[in-house]
Parts: structure tokens; C-alpha cells; sequence
């Protein structure tokens, strides 16, 4: 080879390398600002989706157990606490138990053989006062009803003695 070759080769090889050492280099560079550019955006839709999660679901108590409101599972529980069965009363008698619901009751009423009346209800307490002498003497059923949101029915009752005539005493 020539000497001239030798130089001509030389010069090549110093033209060529730093020019593709500066294409490669440009090329990581691109590579890198297109990789962070990327890195950002996934950071910035990933922030978006969470901030629309969260707005989505700040009416449906986030904090709170459970998917919403709650749902009623179980029927209502009622009681007759005042008296048991067989019972005697006479005059004003006050009958008062307790009900309970996983959620909330939704209608009570009391029936004295056929007729119907509402009792009042103060937290899980039901009371009522009933006048003995508008129902026959003897045994008489007395049922309290309750219903929950779900339409769940629950039922106590109880069998009392009412007493309205007066004792006739012997004679002497």
C-alpha cells in the first residue's frame, strides 16, 4: 500500500468515526429525553386517573366499610317484656317490649284479638296503654307486628286475662 492510501485511510477512518460516534451519541441522547418524556406522561396520567377515582367516589362514603348505604339482611326482632302468658289485668294496663332491626323498622302495630292500635316507639322501646274494659273479660290474644325497610315482618305475643266485672262478694 501506498502512502498515499495509508493517508487517505487515516483521514477517512478520523472523518468517519466522530461522525458516527456523534450520530450514536445523538441517537442515546434522543433515546433518553424520549424515555424521561415518556416517564413523565405515564406519571401525569397515572395522577390524572387517581384524581378521578377519588373525585368518583367522594359521595359514596369512601371511609366507611361496605359499597354504600347499608343493606337490610335480617328480619326485625320484637318483644313483649311487660307481660307473659296468662297474665291478669284490668282497667288502664300499659304493655311495652322492645324491637330492634339490623337497619330501621318501618311500621309496629298491636291488635287485641281484632282491633288495631299504634304503639309509640322511643328508641328500641315500644309502649302503649290499653283500657281493659272496651274488650271482653277472659283470655285475649295480644300481638305486636313489626316491619322493616325490606318488608321483613317479625311477631311477639302474648295471652292476658282481662278482668272488667267487679267481684260480687257472697252473701252472708
Amino acid at each position: 500500500m501506498s502512502h498515499l492510501a495509508r493517508i487517505l485511510r487515516y483521514s477517512l477512518r478520523m472523518t468517519v468515526t466522530p461522525k458516527t460516534e456523534d450520530i450514536m451519541s445523538e441517537k442515546k441522547r434522543d433515546s433518553s429525553v424520549r424515555t424521561t418524556k415518556i416517564k413523565v406522561l405515564l406519571k401525569i396520567v397515572m395522577l390524572s386517573l387517581l384524581a378521578a377515582a377519588l373525585t368518583a367516589t367522594i359521595g359514596c362514603e369512601l371511609w366507611s366499610p361496605g359499597l354504600g348505604p347499608k343493606i337490610d339482611l335480617a328480619p326485625p326482632v320484637v318483644t313483649i317484656a311487660s307481660h307473659v302468658n296468662n297474665d291478669t289485668g284490668s282497667g288502664n294496663v300499659v304493655l311495652f317490649g322492645t324491637v330492634t332491626d339490623d337497619t330501621s323498622v318501618t311500621d309496629i302495630s298491636l291488635w287485641i284479638e281484632t282491633e288495631e292500635m299504634i304503639p309509640v316507639i322511643d328508641d328500641n322501646t315500644w309502649r302503649i296503654e290499653i283500657t281493659t274494659d272496651h274488650h271482653i273479660d277472659g283470655t285475649n290474644q295480644v300481638r305486636i307486628l313489626v316491619t322493616d325497610e325490606a318488608k321483613r315482618t317479625a311477631e311477639a305475643s302474648v295471652f292476658l286475662n282481662f278482668c272488667n266485672s267487679v267481684p260480687v262478694s257472697p252473701a252472708n
